[in-house]
């Protein structure tokens, strides 16, 4: 299953405070999304299995793993799919078949890890199957011991060490590093057979600008010193081979680090790899890729052009030289970091991608069949870069709105594909910087064209249809000008242009409706407009256009006298203006006139009424003003958010280049009169842009920002139902006398709120408090899933919203109807996986279910051969070699308490990757216990050799039985702050299959306080706010995190459903970083046949007097222990036993585990004596 990168699609924050309107961010573009300007990487090869090339790339400035799918085998590529995120810094990925299974994996490079992740399914799904510890800046992969399978070769700069890894048995099991050179910094690799002996030799570019051969001595990894072969001048950037002079060996190209990036061959004299000294054959850039281009035959070479140098294609004309060559001349050429040939169109000849750092930039070019050239550029995908300014409308025709970005490296959009606000990859329009934007229909064909300000040139660019922006037209290309506004200034019934020259408004007047301009007439001489501060509207109420603008510290306005575009002097309307930002020409307060509306340096946010709608304005009313004297009001935009029929103000307040908030501000009566500031978002970065739309065609206005130093574009989802709140406290009543402030506080109580179309639900915090935001309407709250023997008083209650802003509170005091004991226990791993080695923590998560306090003891069983304990929160009263005993005492009804221990796994040969782990805990009392098999749990654990941080788990496994339907799902979500600095909040999201039955479900335990918030039964939001998460680089063991729960499957499952279960978390305004998805298929309840496809099966279960083991592996003992840990009975085994029948009859009745052992395998299971 393909795990879409879905931070485009939710960010289920709701910045929420009573009374107030709740927003939900949804990130479009973001320097940690896209490609960015550092460490760009691209690769290709077939990842689906589908018969096209898809993408391995690295983005965000090194941070993020992905593959883009290539949709339709002509070059059309999907969103980006995480395979891996990383705050280290990834430096290569390349997709290659690891393990020899016959699909594309993928193995990377960063800082800390070289790692290679699974195609779990040839289909796109990656895990991460083995992490070696290594500071790789470079990497490369051959089979070096003629074995068949791809082994590792790295370089690593601050140790000065060139090693590889043996693929041990071709499955990807990589073994220790292997030294080839110690002492030499190595910067370039390139492997190939440059003796013709058969095997594998390296080239390495080392910091000394010099070349060296590495000769593999045997065909089985075992290489010699360093032979020099020459000096690359200048360090060599990158090193191919191919035969340059068509004597039949292996030649070597390097392009060195030259400002031009020169081209050398160095000619393999006689075949077997002494090198004549290097020769420059032309010009390149910084990294070269060699394959037959034109399908001649011959090997050429493409060169990408690094910073500021175009991309170069050199064609071999057969003879030993190269008789020409193609610039790639396109925008996204210069700043190439990465070039690749390969085959995207499926036409059978090789084409090219490149990665522009410079440009932040993916794209390809098509080889042109027959010519010595390529086609035009087409942007696989960009990053807006530093956003200048957002504007919503409906670019491709659709009858959704769309966004478009302008920002410093270009004009994009982004095109809402459903209608609902799920927007898809970024889409180039022009790599012309754009000083001011305007959309228009300016060729009157019914699609809005987009109008460019590009240094001293002034064009519009078509809306062809068919989401095509391919052509610009000139309107004047000889002066500068900003600040567009579109209007009909003459009367004409057609729109013409205003813009701002220095000193000047200019007049472009529409000559035919087609696009086709005058030249500039000079409308208003001698003013200096700042901050987007020009406007076309009916001022005076005459039915003609007039113009508003803003100077430094003036706002003025200029009637058109006689409606064809003859203006007066102008007219100030407010003075003693600070620097200003934005103008907008509205009606404020509901009297039919256009007032004035402004935003300024000085923090503040003012309108202008107009007093008799013929341009006489008031003095300046106050909508806001910050204290904070390092507050800049970079943007506002009207509009009205709360649906009331007013005109409200959203506005961007930046508090310095990498913080601010986008606030909106509510016209309380409709006249005017504006409350106090109203938080949308705290943004990251500095927001410099706003724009109000209804993105997801709800009916309400959502809100667009743009902000500049972390590339961030956002849209806020209006969330305007919630604006109630119904809130209360749960309690028991111990006496039966009522409840009161006394009473026992009942924590992780599910309250559920239904209006019988909207449902929201929650859990009690520690002093059984709750909160729930709701809509309007009448609502029943309830307590959800209590079990029958407990009384609510009462049942429920009922609560009426008009409006919003108002509470409701809902208390219930519970008592018990009968005496019942119930325990229950779990073990989760809440931080990461058993890897061998390394030290593990365990949670033990037990409570009280029943209605009665109890005290008892808890046994915790392990493995003692595999790992060793370390130490526990909790006094350990009794110990043997593989248990441990705690004591708890006066455990109160609906109680939950943890014991974390910490374990340390024994590293190879001990314990090794893919062994099990079993862990087995137990509370007593059993007897007299309700439900009693809720009393042991028995977690099994794969070792694993790497792991992702951020990660699902389901403790059931990947299948559960028909008969087990009825029993939870235990999940646990771990998350790791990777970045540099701590994460204030912490949001997952947890998006619950609808085969799960969201009433039973039931809070294990979190890592820090936090609250749930579950809407509609399926969108369940952890919420951790102001925890402060500790960062691994500065404080890695605080750095974690984890959630745990259970939820039961719903009655009316089947066999063949399968549970699916994925999280999304979100480090503050950051993108979401997805998990891995876990499934548990419901299979068909298990007969003796089917326990043989176990390693080992016991049965029958329960038993009164035998037990028949039987195992497919030699059988060599047999343990029982009691549930207290005690060793009842030991069995040693010998010839090859694969089947015993164990006497059990002299055992009391109850439940005991049953430890099995085979040479290579361990296996613990419970069974019970009847």
């Amino acid at each position: 299953m393909k795990i879409k990168y879905i931070c485009l699609l939710f960010l289920f924050f709701i910045q929420f405070t009573f009374a107030q309107i709740g927003f939900q961010d949804n990130i479009l573009n973001s320097e940690n999304v896209y490609p960015g300007y550092t460490n760009g990487f691209v690769h290709s090869n077939d990842i689906d299995g589908d018969g096209d090339m898809d993408l391995v790339v690295i983005l965000g400035n090194g941070n993020e793993v992905a593959w883009l799918e290539n949709l339709d085998g002509q070059g059309d590529f999907g969103t980006p799919e995480t395979i891996s995120l990383t705050s280290s810094g990834f430096r290569t990925a390349y997709a290659l078949d690891v393990d020899g299974d016959g699909d594309t994996d993928v193995i990377s490079s960063s800082d800390e890890y070289i790692t290679w992740y699974e195609n779990t399914d040839g289909l796109g799904t990656f895990i991460s199957q083995q992490s070696i510890p290594f500071d790789a800046f470079s990497i490369s992969y051959a089979d070096l011991d003629n074995d068949m399978d791809l082994d590792i070769v790295a370089s690593n700069y601050q140790d000065s060490k060139l090693v590889w890894f043996e693929n041990t048995n071709g499955l990807g099991i990589f073994g220790s590093e292997q030294i080839i050179n110690d002492g030499f910094t190595i910067l370039t690799l390139h492997i190939t057979d440059v003796d013709n002996d058969n095997d594998m030799d390296i080239i390495a570019g080392r910091d000394n600008e010099n070349l060296y051969l590495y000769e593999n001595t045997d065909a089985l990894g075992d290489f010699g010193s360093s032979q020099l072969i020459g000096s690359t001048q200048y360090n060599a950037d990158s090193i191919s081979s191919m035969d340059f002079d068509n004597d039949g060996d292996l030649d070597l190209i390097t392009v060195d680090g030259s400002v031009s990036g020169t081209l050398i061959w160095y000619e393999n004299q006689n075949g077997l790899g002494d090198f004549a000294d290097g020769i420059n054959f032309g010009t390149g850039g910084v990294f070269m890729d060699v394959s037959d281009i034109n399908n001649d035959g011959f090997m050429d070479i493409i060169v990408s052009g690094g910073y500021n140098h175009s991309s170069i294609y050199h064609i071999n004309n057969g003879t030993g030289g190269f008789s020409s060559f193609v610039n790639f001349l396109n925008t996204y050429s210069e700043g190439t970091t990465n070039i690749y040939a390969t085959d995207l169109d499926g036409d059978g000849d090789l084409d090219v991608v490149k990665y522009s750092e410079q440009y932040e930039t993916i794209s390809w070019h098509a080889y042109l069949d027959g010519q010595p050239d390529y086609g035009s550029e087409k942007v696989i995908l960009t990053n807006a870069d530093t956003p200048q300014e957002v504007i919503a409308f409906d670019i491709d025709g659709d009858g959704d709105e769309d966004i478009l970005s302008r920002s410093l490296n270009n004009l994009a959009w982004f095109e809402n594909t459903d209608g609902n606000g799920l927007f898809g990859n970024i889409r180039f329009i022009s790599s012309d910087y754009c000083g001011s934007m305007f959309p228009t229909d300016v060729d009157n064909d019914g699609d809005k064209d987009l109008l460019c300000s590009s240094g001293s040139r002034f064009f519009w660019i078509e809306n062809t249809g068919s989401q095509n922006f391919s052509i610009q037209h000139e309107i004047d290309d000889n002066t500068v000008v900003r600040f567009i506004d579109v209007n009909d200034i003459d009367g004409d019934n057609d729109l013409d242009i205003i813009a701002y020259k220095t000193n000047q408004i200019l007049l472009y007047e529409n000559l035919d409706s087609q696009g086709s301009y005058s030249a500039p007439q000079v409308l208003i001489d001698n003013v200096n407009v700042i901050g987007n501060g020009l406007k076309i509207a009916d001022i005076d109420g005459d039915t003609d256009m007039d113009i508003v603008f803003g100077e430094y510290n003036l706002i003025s306005w200029s009637e058109n006298t006689d409606g064809n575009g003859a203006f007066g002097i102008p007219q100030g309307i407010a003075s003693g203006v600070e620097d200003l930002h934005s103008i907008y020409v509205i009606d404020i307060d509901g009297d039919n006139d256009l007032d004035m509306v402004f935003g300024s340096d000085d923090r503040k946010i003012a309108w202008y009424e107009n007093l008799d709608g013929l341009g006489a304005f008031g003095s300046q009313i106050i909508i806001a003003s910050d204290t904070n004297t390092s507050a800049v009001v970079s943007s506002i935009f009207p509009g009205d958010v709360d649906g009331d029929g007013d005109i409200d103000i959203l506005s961007t307040y930046s508090v310095s280049n990498y913080s601010g908030e986008v606030r909106w501000h509510e016209n309380i009566d409709g006249q005017g009169t504006f409350n106090s500031e109203q938080l949308v978002s705290t943004s990251i970065g500095r927001p410099v842009s706003l724009f109000s739309s209804d993105i997801d065609n709800d009916g309400d206005m959502d809100v667009v920002s743009a902000g500049k130093n972390f590339d961030n574009i956002t849209w806020y989802k209006n969330l305007n139902l919630l604006g109630n709140e119904i809130y209360g406290s749960v309690r028991f009543d111990i006496n039966d006398d009522g409840c009161n402030t006394s009473n026992m506080e009942l924590p992780n109580v599910m309250i559920q709120s239904s209006n019988g179309t909207d449902d929201f639900a929650t859990f009690t915090k520690e002093n059984g408090s709750y909160q729930i935001a709701v809509n309007e309407g009448d609502f029943v709250t309830a307590i959800s899933g209590l079990p029958n023997y407990f009384s609510s008083n009462p049942v429920s209650n009922s609560s009426s919203f008009s409006g919003l802003g108002n509470t409701d509170i809902s208390n219930f005091c519970l008592s018990s109807n009968q005496t019942i004991n119930d325990l229950e226990i779990a073990i989760y791993s809440p931080f990461n996986d058993p890897r061998p080695g390394f030290d593990i923590t365990y949670r033990i998560v037990y409570k009280n279910l029943g209605t009665t306090q109890l005290s008892g003891d808890i046994t915790y069983m392990f493995n003692a051969s595999k790992m060793q304990f370390l130490g526990a929160n909790e006094t350990v009263v009794a110990q043997t070699a593989n248990s441990l005993t705690f004591n708890y005492a006066d455990l109160n009804l609906l109680e939950t308490r943890t014991i974390d221990l910490q374990f340390n796994v024994f590293g190879p040969p001990t314990t090794n990757i893919n062994n099990t782990l079993v862990t087995t805990a137990t509370i007593n009392p059993v007897s007299g216990d309700n439900m009693p098999d809720d009393n042991v749990f028995t977690l099994n654990q794969t070792v694993i050799g790497s792991y992702d941080p951020n990660d699902i788990r389901v403790l059931e496994g990947e299948e559960i039985v028909m008969e087990d339907v009825d029993k939870y799902l235990h999940y646990i979500i771990r998350f790791q702050n990777t970045g540099t600095a701590s994460a204030i909040n912490v949001h997952v999201e947890n998006i619950l299959d609808d085969k799960l039955d969201w009433t039973t479900m039931q809070l294990e335990s979190l890592s820090h306080a936090g609250r749930v918030e579950i809407k509609n039964g399926s969108e369940v939001n952890f919420v951790f706010n102001n925890i402060n998460l500790a960062d691994s680089t500065n404080d890695e063991p605080n750095s974690h995190g984890f959630i745990a729960y259970k939820i039961k499957p719903k009655s009316d499952v089947v066999v063949g459903d399968v549970f699916y279960n994925t999280a999304g978390i979100f480090f503050d305004f950051n993108p979401a970083i997805i998990t891995n998805t876990v499934t548990t298929e419901i299979i068909e309840n298990l007969s003796v046949s089917e326990f043989n496809n176990n390693t080992f099966s016991v049965y029958p279960n329960p038993t009164e007097n035998q037990l028949t083991i039987t195992s497919k592996i030699p059988l060599s003992a047999i343990t029982i222990f009691d549930i207290n840990g005690r060793k009842i009975k030991d069995v040693k085994l010998s010839n090859h036993t694969l089947q015993y029948q164990l006497d059990v009859a002299n055992l009391s009745n109850g439940m005991y585990f049953i430890e099995l052992v085979s040479e290579n395998s361990h296996e613990t299971q419970k069974f019970i004596k009847k």
